[in-house]
């Protein structure tokens, strides 16, 4: 397994300082009798079925870790790192596009990064994220990920650009941003395509009229933002793809790590301001504004974004 999690952690361009740590973590795990043989029994869990308790075998995993000296964020990513190699298998028994496998797995980059950000430590404190990855309901394609779910936005039936959502009843997609740099337009845009094209293969039923709709709630769908962002900002081009449903203030600034690696302590002065959009935010907060989140929907026909504001 060591092998594979070296090539792994390469194919994914993890950071050289986070494979080293990751893989000395893994070995001392490995060096430690009783943590080794929870990681066996729960690597082996995933062999046969993606119908796994995945949050008590990633915190056996992580209390493994810490028998062993290391730290439980640092063993609770590492088993997910371990069950990719017996996810990439179902993708080939699957038929699924092995670069939808590898844009999928990326996350757990991502989330090793901004664990390090915001504890010092290469792991993940947000494991109860991945299992829909591991039980094939979430797919990245490209800069964007999407998943199953049904449409849950709106009390009343979505009744617009030739589709009709029902709430909880109307299959859609939602969409998900990984913290993979900067939200570029062309990406975007040929992330909609890529969806559009997996999901018309592979998954139709996920389609409304040939379209992919797609349902999206984050703190970048709020529609304060417009006050706070550069007109030009990446971000309100991403929104402006979107027909915004809801918005609405977050007071407790949930989303604060998100945008500023650290919690919100009420405090806008104590935020790091080292990029155009965090000194933007923190002077917004600092005045009195709020944070906030929004539910977006998007449809897509295959060329073009039907919800596009003007």
């Amino acid at each position: 397994m060591r092998q594979y999690l070296e090539k792994f952690f390469a194919e994914c361009s993890y950071p050289d300082e986070a494979a080293k740590s990751l893989l000395c973590d893994f070995d001392k795990i490995c060096e430690n009798g009783e943590a080794k043989k929870v990681f066996d029994e729960c690597i082996a869990l995933y062999e046969d079925s993606t119908d796994i308790d995945y949050a008590g075998a990633h915190k056996r995993c992580g209390d493994a870790a810490e028998s062993a000296g290391v730290h439980r964020y640092a063993g609770e990513l590492l088993i997910y790192c371990c069950w990719t190699r017996r996810l990439k298998e179902r993708y080939e028994e699957k038929g699924l596009p092995q670069k939808v496998w590898l844009d999928s797995v990326i996350d757990l980059r991502a989330k090793a990064v901004e664990c390090y950000k915001m504890y010092g430590v290469w792991g993940s404190f947000v494991c109860f994220w991945f299992p829909g990855f591991f039980k094939l309901t979430r797919f990245a394609c490209g800069r964007l990920q999407y998943e199953f779910c049904r449409h849950y936005a709106t009390g009343e039936p979505y009744t617009k650009h030739g589709v009709c959502l029902v709430k909880q009843e109307t299959p859609v997609v939602g969409m998900h941003i990984p913290s993979l740099g900067p939200l570029r337009h062309e990406e975007v845009s040929e992330s909609y395509r890529l969806a559009f094209d997996f999901f018309g293969k592979y998954y139709p039923e996920y389609l409304y009229n040939g379209c992919l709709v797609a349902e999206c709630y984050s703190w970048l769908l709020y529609e304060g933002l417009e006050d706070i962002l550069s007109p030009a900002s990446n971000i309100l081009r991403f929104k402006h793809d979107f027909d915004i449903v809801y918005s609405g203030a977050d007071r407790g600034f949930e989303d604060c790590w998100r945008l500023f690696n650290k919690s919100w302590d009420g405090d806008a002065s104590s935020l790091p301001r080292d990029t155009d959009m965090q000194r933007r935010y923190a002077d917004h907060l600092a005045g009195g504004g709020t944070a906030g989140v929004g539910t977006g929907i998007l449809i897509f026909d295959g060329s073009r974004v039907m919800t596009e504001r003007e």
